[in-house]
């Protein structure tokens, strides 16, 4: 709700905050996330479910837990910047080739998502249910889950190759 508002006041100005366009988007994400994030800390520190000076002080023993989601969080928060990064760097490179070539990279990543898409919602999802079942203790489900999990991407992976072998005529015109 807050980003709708923002989005509306900075993008196309209002009184003295002037219009500021795709910019204005930015700005609006940002502050609708920040305003979120402050009212949130709010509501569970008036629920006394959080304790913010004693998680800003990392000195504390309660603060083990605090650490170690951190230790992992923020190494995985790195995995997932990679893809984006990269995305950049390959679109900056294609970029340099000219409009023709921008329009085939445009066309490839497409088509490169729609046979993706499948394997890449089920490893995202994988990450939970394999955290989910260890803080059970059940650890064979865990595996389990993994083990059906690559047997459905690579079986989608081979479907998707042979299609793309037959129809690879078709696809490349489109």
């Amino acid at each position: 709700a807050f980003n709708i508002v923002f989005d509306a006041l900075f993008i196309f100005g209002w009184g003295a905050i002037p219009a500021l366009g795709l910019a204005g988007a930015a700005t609006a994400c940002v502050t609708s996330r920040v305003i979120s994030t402050l009212l949130v800390l709010d509501a569970l520190k008036r629920r006394n479910m959080i304790d913010l000076p004693a998680i800003l002080d990392f000195k504390t023993e309660g603060n083990a837990s605090f650490k170690t989601i951190f230790s992992i969080g923020i190494p995985a928060a790195g995995i997932y910047l990679i893809a984006p990064l990269c995305t950049a760097a390959n679109t900056y490179t294609v970029a340099q080739l000219g409009q023709t070539a921008i329009a085939a990279f445009g066309a490839g990543t497409r088509i490169d998502i729609l046979f993706l898409a499948p394997a890449t919602a089920l490893s995202l999802s994988l990450s939970p249910f394999i955290g989910q079942n260890l803080g059970k203790n059940l650890p064979e489900r865990a595996a389990n889950g993994v083990m059906w999990s690559n047997i459905i991407s690579l079986s989608y992976g081979i479907i998707s190759a042979i299609f793309c072998f037959l129809f690879h005529e078709y696809i490349s015109v489109t």
